[in-house]
């Protein structure tokens, strides 16, 4: 039960909180009138600051480039009712981020030689409905073709605020039908990972939480991240959603519904510090790391909750958004990225702009034309879209959406490659040019 005041104090809180930040963007903006272009971290300060008094953030920052810092920050409060505010230590839960950390955990079983990426679930689980066919491949992938307990179980959302086991939960959804042959199509699979975090607790005899403790958490010194359980946990944000100018609490759910699939907790220095064992080799070599799925882009939701994790190896980028109100954040990860990347661009030469137009035929065949429009280059591939240049880096790199690309000249001619999925299964070539 909530009481009047206590209502009252949390709009108080919120009406305070924004009026700081108001503050604080005025400030800003004046300082910077008078100081010169402003930094990259004051850039990103004054744009997560604009979003928190909007109601549209409320959570932990972290951004790194090249092994140094940019921002390191909290915005808003990580509980309304006390009056306690988000820092960069606060304790989020990550949701579907924690599939990153599920994919970790079955690679160093790859790596330790108790599993390979090509067994099947029949090898784990004797009985499971086409078991023989899904390997753990397509678990990781998102192929597999399962069932997803999550988003098309109409019982799921009640089902989700009692206590279950891993069993329970893979009872669930493993006698319904597939929705396609495994390995043949995408489709985003929380079942998939909720069996993957099962076949963890069948090879080590450990419970999913246990397992990452041991192989990730305090091997990397991610001392404050954990498998949530509703347990308590000091430090840990309420999950809120915005109903006019208030907050109201949504924690409902019990997580162990989510093992696997998003039930970890950590803070945003614990996830720069699996980034920096990722551009390290650390736990996994980087050989794992690129047949073992997507570690490029993360973002997670459940009501109340959002997480995203960017990641652009190629210029050692890391966006971490940890966020404890209703809005998403993928937009705030893309977007902050988006001023790393380009922060300090100058604009290139129209002659060097030209070197890199012409037609071009990606890997499966289709066309697409980058050309030079108002000494900006354009490129008609998935819509058309500004290639922008980066800040930092040789020349050739250029940032399409929200993927960097890299004009190279080779012995065959010019390739235009996505030099951060080098090591991934799809490759990294968008196209050949044929014409120029």
């Amino acid at each position: 039960m909530r009481f009047w005041w206590q209502a009252k104090l949390t709009r108080l809180h919120l009406r305070a909180a924004c009026a700081a930040g108001a503050a604080i963007i005025f400030c800003s903006i004046v300082l910077l009138a008078g100081c010169g272009p402003p930094t990259l971290a004051q850039k990103i300060d004054v744009y997560l600051w604009e979003k928190h008094t909007a109601l549209a953030f409320s959570g932990s920052v972290l951004v790194a480039m090249k092994g140094e810092i940019i921002l390191r920050k909290g915005y808003g409060l990580a509980d309304y009712e006390r009056g306690i505010v988000n820092t960069p230590e606060t304790k989020h839960r990550i949701c579907s981020i924690s599939k990153v950390l599920t994919n970790l955990g079955v690679l160093t079983l790859c790596e330790r030689g108790l599993i390979s990426l090509d067994d099947t679930v029949a090898r784990f689980y004797d009985d499971f409905p086409n078991g023989d066919s899904i390997t753990l491949r397509h678990l990781l992938e998102h192929t597999a073709g399962l069932y997803d307990i999550h988003n098309d179980d109409p019982d799921f959302e009640r089902e989700a605020r009692r206590p279950k086991s891993l069993d329970d939960l893979i009872a669930a959804f493993k006698d319904k039908p597939l929705k396609w042959p495994p390995g043949t199509a995408y489709g985003y699979s929380n079942s998939g990972y909720i069996l993957l975090a099962g076949i963890i607790e069948k090879v080590t005899g450990k419970s999913y939480g246990e397992y990452l403790e041991e192989a990730l958490f305090l091997p990397l010194g991610m001392y404050s991240s954990g498998d949530y359980r509703n347990q308590h946990v000091e430090g840990l944000a309420v999950a809120y959603t915005v109903h006019g100018d208030k907050p109201e609490r949504t924690d409902d759910y019990h997580w162990s519904n989510f093992t696997g699939s998003g039930s970890v907790y950590s803070t945003v220095d614990d996830l720069y510090r699996l980034h920096r064992a990722l551009m390290e080799g650390e736990i996994v070599s980087k050989e794992s790391i690129g047949r073992g799925g997507d570690f490029l882009v993360a973002f997670g939701y459940l009501p109340g909750l959002s997480s995203g994790m960017l990641r652009y190896p190629s210029q050692d980028l890391v966006v971490i958004v940890l966020g404890n109100l209703s809005d998403t954040v993928d937009g705030i990860c893309y977007d902050i990225a988006t001023m790393a990347l380009t922060h300090g661009a100058k604009a290139p030469e129209q002659r060097d702009l030209e070197r890199y137009t012409g037609k071009y035929e990606t890997p499966d065949g289709a066309m697409f034309d980058v050309e030079l429009r108002k000494g900006r280059l354009i490129v008609s591939l998935a819509g058309t879209q500004e290639l922008l240049p980066l800040g930092t880096g040789p020349d050739g790199l250029f940032l399409m959406g929200n993927v960097i690309v890299q004009f190279v000249e080779t012995e065959t001619g010019m390739e235009m490659r996505m030099p951060d999925y080098e090591a991934t299964p799809a490759g990294s070539l968008c196209g050949v040019r044929i014409e120029h």
